[in-house]
């Protein structure tokens, strides 16, 4: 395991890049203050707009219009591929192992959304 520790001063970890996730970065983006660091960990790197998939396979519209790259979802949210392993929420960690990186992770933060 790696003891990759990196911290910053205020760091918020989201979990999951789906509805949920991609909502609260983005509205995270506007509140917080430029020093907060937001990190989104998802296993995916592209974003799926669910409910027009089924428009997709009628070919109404283009899958172009479903799937969204990360980049144009979050503006200043670090995006990070990755599976996470464990939550340490006594001791604010969450392990993860990157899809370009065989060890594990630590990213400490101020605060876990899940």
């Amino acid at each position: 395991m790696s003891n990759d520790r990196s911290t910053s001063a205020n760091r918020v970890v989201i979990v999951g890049g789906g509805f949920a996730g991609v909502t609260l970065a983005q509205r995270l983006e506007g509140l917080v203050a430029a020093s907060t660091e937001i990190v989104v960990l998802s296993s995916e790197n592209h974003f799926v707009f669910t409910p027009l998939l089924a428009e997709t396979v009628g070919r109404e519209i283009s899958s172009l219009h479903v799937v969204l790259p990360r980049r144009q979802m979050v503006l200043r949210a670090q995006w990070l591929t990755a599976e996470v392993t464990k939550v340490d929420r006594a001791a604010n960690t969450i392990d993860y192992v990157s899809h370009r990186r065989s060890s594990v992770t630590a990213a400490e933060s101020n605060f876990m959304m899940l």
